[in-house]
């Protein structure tokens, strides 16, 4: 039997939020489990910007996945893509998710191994996130 053990990052405003992170990745790790974290560009920003490389090197022993630029803000994934043909969400989405796609591969050194769509189930996300 395979079990997944799936983590979203999505807040990231007081310390408490990345060592919650921090302690999960470190128990599964001396487990010698693997879980899969999805990490949104805001998260990734946010980890970055207050210095959390201590969280990054705790994470790097499992698997990363993104989730996402901005978690269900502005521009919200689902209204862009039924606002658009095929070519325009896809390209609305590289617009408005590799920013974030970006940063959390600069954290990471290595693309995230999958993509983990915000509350829309567009083909054109999944081929977007191929894309990006």
């Amino acid at each position: 039997m395979r079990i997944i053990l799936s983590f979203a990052t999505e807040v990231a405003h007081l310390p408490r939020d990345y060592d919650h992170i921090k302690e999960m990745a470190e128990f599964l790790t001396a487990e010698e489990l693997v879980g899969n974290f999805h990490l949104t560009g805001d998260y990734a920003r946010a980890l970055r910007r207050a210095g959390r490389w201590d969280v990054v090197d705790a994470l790097r022993d499992h698997e990363i996945g993104f989730h996402c630029n901005h978690h269900g803000a502005s521009p919200f994934v689902g209204t862009y893509m039924e606002e658009r043909d095929w070519r325009g969400a896809t390209g609305e989405w590289l617009l408005n998710e590799l920013p974030g796609l970006g940063v959390v591969q600069e954290l990471f050194q290595r693309r995230p191994a999958y993509y983990t769509t915000e509350f829309s189930k567009a083909p054109q996300v999944v081929y977007a996130s191929w894309l990006g």
